[in-house]
């Protein structure tokens, strides 16, 4: 049996839900997992048999959609994270003993205590990867939905600020790192190097046909699927109306779901069509606050997203990967109205690979979310398309990744006997 720490993103549900599986299944086998991400999220990882901890005594970050929004502020609030947070996990690690961390490819503290500690590290990702190919080809990136989130969320005046921001807390950064006895060279000009360990075994819990060039991704990388478990929800979802009416989903996640306006629109766009449509608006949209709702519309603080997907004929989405994976794992095509940069990315790639549509916020009106998504249900090769890329989503998901970890680990302990004992 060994022990693992896992870390995780304080308040990312998209980047903790995908989690529980692969802590369950470590369990399962054995091992000892003590599992660090937010308060909230403790219970459902003690319930696992996991150790449930949490960052508060080091760092009051939590993910919130004015962060997530913007990804220089997200790097540089995760920077000081790694600051706040370093000295004092290295001593609580130093007391806990791990075989090896597992770290979520937001958390830079894991690889860097990872190799303070000697041991080894296997980087968690839930989103496509970023490769210096995609970086330089403007297929990418060059396209109205991108261009027009960058309009929206970096003024010139906030990405020059946090630049200079950026550049004191790598410099920080890189000082610690050098009191530790750790490589820091050129950290302050390229932050990446942190996560440039090009033997290290990566566990990305999305499909292969997602990510762009993945036939020329090195061996290290492993594309297993979505990581839904069994056990992950066990809430009842009591489905509205009659099972024979096409049922439509609604929710932007648990992030960016504050969006009055945005709801009042989907209501209107439905209100009274041959459609059964359950929105999940979050616990901080006070629902009466929508009006009258007509009898096909039902509104809920908080549905079990699996539950729903499994009768559900569309997702209208913020096109997170969390909700993309989980979607097209029940075969069910798309209708995204991405809320930050990256989801635009993974809109439009879903688009381009057939299973759903984008649709830009600032176009989000009535008429196109009603038009839009006629398109998908009434055209049966977006049904299609997500049952194809279903196929590879449904790759093996925590079992494959467990899978992974556990002979990494047993062949990277084989070698270090080896050289131990020539």
């Amino acid at each position: 049996m060994g022990k693992v720490v896992f870390f995780n993103l304080p308040g990312a549900t998209g980047h903790i839900n995908p989690a529980v599986g692969i802590v369950s299944e470590l369990v399962r086998n054995g091992e000892d997992v003590i599992f660090y991400s937010d308060p909230a999220s403790s219970a459902k990882f003690s319930a696992l048999g996991a150790q449930a901890r949490d960052y508060r005594r080091w760092s009051s970050y939590n993910h919130d959609p004015e962060i997530a929004a913007d990804l220089p502020s997200i790097g540089i609030e995760l920077f000081e994270m790694t600051e706040q947070c370093l000295l004092g996990l290295l001593a609580e690690l130093q007391e806990i003993r791990p075989d090896y961390i597992i770290y979520d490819s937001c958390a830079p503290w894991g690889p860097i205590l990872a190799d303070r500690l000697g041991i080894p590290s296997i980087k968690f990702v839930t989103h496509v990867l970023l490769t210096g190919r995609m970086s330089l080809d403007p297929r990418f990136w060059m396209n109205r939905d991108m261009l027009s989130m960058i309009r929206r969320n970096y003024r010139l005046d906030s990405r020059i600020r946090g630049m200079k921001l950026a550049i004191g807390a790598r410099r920080r950064l890189r000082d610690m790192l050098v009191s530790l006895g750790l490589p820091s060279h050129g950290m302050v000009r390229d932050t990446l190097q942190i996560f440039r360990r090009p033997k290290e075994l990566t566990i990305c819990v999305t499909s292969a046909r997602y990510q762009p060039f993945s036939a020329q991704m090195p061996n290290n990388i492993h594309f297993v699927g979505a990581s839904i478990p069994d056990n992950r929800d066990d809430t009842a979802f009591d489905r509205p109306g009659h099972s024979s009416v096409p049922m439509i989903y609604i929710s932007l996640g648990s992030v960016h779901n504050q969006k009055l306006d945005f709801y009042r629109d989907c209501i209107t766009a439905f209100a009274d069509t041959p459609y059964e449509v359950v929105m999940s608006v979050g616990k901080q949209t006070p629902i009466e606050d929508l009006g009258p709702l007509p009898t096909n519309i039902h509104v809920r603080s908080w549905v079990p997203q699996i539950k729903v997907l499994q009768q559900a004929r569309l997702f209208i989405s913020h096109g997170g990967m969390n909700s993309i994976n989980e979607s097209l794992y029940f075969n069910v095509p798309l209708l995204m109205v991405p809320q930050q940069i990256e989801q635009a990315y993974s809109a439009r790639r879903i688009q381009q690979l057939g299973a759903g549509l984008c649709l830009r916020p600032d176009r989000a009106s009535p008429h196109r979310l009603q038009m839009m998504s006629e398109q998908i249900l009434t055209n049966p090769s977006y049904a299609q398309q997500a049952a194809s890329l279903g196929d590879s989503v449904r790759a093996g998901g925590h079992l494959r990744a467990v899978q992974l970890i556990l002979s990494h680990i047993q062949t990277t302990a084989q070698s270090s006997d080896r050289e131990l004992a020539a």
